[in-house]
C-alpha cells in the first residue's frame, strides 16, 4: 500500500536551430535531439516495527503459541516531516517492551499490541532522463545512427529507502536499548549513466 504515487512520462523534441537558420553544418550538430524521461514521486512502503532484546529474551510469547512477540505501542509515533532528522524519523518513545508473561499470567497482553504495517517508510522522488539524437549518415532515410545518453537518478541526490525498524530492549530493565532505532538505514542507488551509439537500418 503506497498511498500516493505519481509517475510522469514525457518526450520532447528539441527545436532544430540549424534548420531554422538554413545551415547544414549547424543542422547536423544541433537538430534532431530528443529529451525524454520518467519522473516518479512516491510515498513510502508500509512496515511493521519488530521486537528484539539486547540479552537473553524473557518469555513474552506464551507457552501455547508459536507467534513471535510484538512490541507495545504506547503513543503516537508520528513526527511532522519538518522536525525529522537523519537519526529520528518517528517517536521511538511511543514503543515499549511487552511485559513478560510470567508477570501477567500468560495473558494476551504479553504478545505486545503492534499491528501489521502500522507505519510507513521514507518516500522518494526520482528522475530518469534520456537525451537522444538521430545522426544522418548520407545513406538515405532508412539508415542512420542514433546516439543515446541515459541517466538514472540524474540529479544524484540521496534517496533514503528504509529506517532501522527494530526496537531493541534491555531484558532486565525493559528500557529501550536501540540508539539507531528510527534512523535511516539504507539508500537507493546513486546516479547511473550509460551511453550508446546504434546503427539503424
Amino acid at each position: 500500500d503506497r498511498r500516493h504515487v505519481l509517475a510522469i512520462n514525457y518526450i520532447y523534441e528539441i527545436p532544430g536551430l540549424g534548420q531554422r537558420l538554413g545551415n547544414k553544418v549547424l543542422s547536423a550538430v544541433l537538430d534532431k535531439w530528443t529529451l525524454s524521461g520518467i519522473t516518479t514521486f512516491s510515498t513510502g512502503a508500509p512496515f511493521t516495527p519488530t521486537l528484539a532484546w539486547s540479552g537473553t529474551a524473557p518469555d513474552v510469547t506464551g507457552s501455547d503459541s508459536s507467534e513471535a512477540a510484538r512490541v507495545n505501542v504506547v503513543g503516537n509515533p508520528w513526527i511532522d516531516p519538518g522536525e525529522r532528522t537523519f537519526g529520528r524519523n518517528f517517536k521511538t518513545e511511543a514503543f515499549a517492551a511487552p511485559v513478560p508473561c510470567s508477570a501477567t499470567n500468560q495473558s494476551i497482553a504479553c504478545f505486545g499490541n503492534a499491528g501489521t504495517n502500522i507505519m510507513y517508510g521514507p518516500g522518494f522522488n526520482n528522475w530518469d532522463v534520456t537525451l537522444a539524437k538521430q545522426i544522418p549518415i548520407g545513406l538515405g532515410e532508412k539508415y542512420q545512427l542514433r546516439f543515446r545518453a541515459e541517466a538514472y537518478n540524474v540529479f544524484n541526490h540521496t534517496q533514503f529507502s528504509s529506517y532501522d525498524t527494530t526496537a531493541r530492549f534491555n531484558p532486565s530493565t525493559l528500557a529501550l536499548a536501540a540508539p539507531n532505532f528510527g534512523a535511516y538505514s539504507a539508500t537507493r542507488p546513486p546516479r547511473t549513466m550509460s551511453f550508446s551509439l546504434r546503427f539503424e537500418f
